[in-house]
């Protein structure tokens, strides 16, 4: 699960959101920086989220954190989230968009797999970017 500890206004959260390699990823091919949260990792590998705003720039000063939530607000209407059922499966989650025949990413969290289709959707231009009027 990629949850991590989180604070805000002092207090410790638990937040799940999409790993930082798919974080790093949207950011790079959507520019998406209107989320709250922010991956850090640090130079020892530990990585944390926390409730700040990224301004504008991919750094070794964050990374915008993309959790469910926000995720499924920048998908197409429509789009469904399942788990799937079975022990063993190499994939745990399935995100599908009703766009061009149907696209379906797969992955271990609900916000890995919504990343994925993420990336899908803004690699066939199904998304509007960031400097994009929506």
């Amino acid at each position: 699960m990629n949850s991590k500890n989180s604070q805000s206004s002092g207090h410790l959260i638990e937040m799940s959101v999409a790993s930082l390699e798919l974080c790093k990823a949207l950011y790079v091919n959507s520019g998406w920086t209107d989320t709250a949260l922010t991956h850090f990792q640090f130079h020892d590998g530990r990585e944390t989220v926390e409730a700040k705003p990224v301004y504008g720039y991919l750094s070794a000063k964050g990374t915008p954190a993309y959790d469910l939530g926000y995720l499924l607000r920048k998908l197409p209407a429509s789009t469904a989230i399942r788990k799937r059922d079975g022990a063993g499966a190499a994939h745990d989650y399935s995100a599908f968009a009703p766009v061009r025949s149907g696209l379906v990413a797969r992955d271990r969290t609900p916000e890995d797999a919504a990343a994925q289709l993420a990336l899908k959707l803004l690699k066939l231009d199904a998304l509007p970017k960031a400097d994009a009027p929506v």
